[in-house]
């Protein structure tokens, strides 16, 4: 993999920082209070602040407005640099691209996708308002694709020369899901392992060393170095990929339909 430039690499972040800081001026938070604010804290003000309310429940069934043969998934800032990696993947599974766009999240298509898992899942998720500025400041990358089917996913697996993970036959009638078990989160060959998580290394990432600018933008308030490489991992997966299809109608509808940045 090629090796970052440290000089182009910091002159992003600081403009990232500086879009960050402008977007909570602009939203009357003093950015020295909230870095020194508890992570209870710059949740709230970040919810009253950006005036967010409260998230849409996810458990509200949905009437498709796209065919459930069209997938979708946003790749993250972290990897955004490196989408091109990502689409190098869905070739070489024969899987169709259809559609890529550049976009950055609007605080309130952000808040409708991840609030209420923020909410929930608070105790696990503490750094969630840092996750949410990260979002809405920096540019993600939509890609929607053509699904294979089910059968079509297994004999792609298998003839990388393993085995389908345990349970995996169980979502075949649930292609999303599948697709998102198999070849977002989980196996040697999934888009994690095998694509995000190098490039999470290479940038420093996992530890956010402040030797290496992470300091600047990612971890400006000094939250990610104080956790585990490991937790940063799982933190900042690079991928976000609905679980399934009534999850993948639910972004369609908020990712789909925006006529924002493109």
């Amino acid at each position: 993999m090629k090796e970052q430039d440290p000089q182009r690499e910091t002159l992003n972040d600081t403009l990232r920082r500086e879009r960050l800081m402008q977007s909570l001026a602009e939203h009357n938070i003093d950015s020295e209070e909230f870095i020194a604010a508890p992570p209870e804290l710059r949740l709230r003000m970040i919810i009253d602040c950006y005036r967010l309310g409260e998230p849409p429940d996810h458990g509200l069934e949905i009437v498709p407005r796209y065919d459930d043969s069209l997938g979708l998934m946003v790749v993250k800032p972290e990897l955004y640099d490196e989408a091109s990696r990502v689409e190098q993947y869905f070739h070489s599974s024969g899987i169709r691209i259809v559609q890529t766009k550049t976009f950055t999240y609007k605080p309130e298509q952000y808040w409708s996708i991840y609030g209420r898992t923020f909410l929930r899942h608070f105790n696990v998720l503490p750094h969630c308002s840092l996750l949410f500025l990260i979002n809405i400041t920096s540019p993600s990358k939509l890609i929607t694709f053509e699904h294979l089917t089910g059968e079509e996913y297994r004999f792609f697996y298998n003839s990388l020369g393993a085995e389908f993970p345990e349970g995996s036959e169980k979502l075949v009638n649930d292609q999303q899901a599948l697709f998102d078990s198999v070849f977002v989160r989980n196996g040697p060959f999934s888009l994690r392992n095998k694509v995000v998580l190098p490039v999470i290394i290479n940038k420093h990432l996992h530890t956010m060393d402040p030797e290496f600018g992470l300091d600047v933008y990612w971890d400006f308030t000094g939250t990610f170095r104080k956790r585990k490489p490991e937790e940063n991992i799982i933190t900042f997966n690079g991928i976000h990929s609905p679980n399934n299809i009534p999850e993948l109608s639910y972004d369609k509808l908020i990712l789909l339909d925006d006529k924002g940045d493109g």
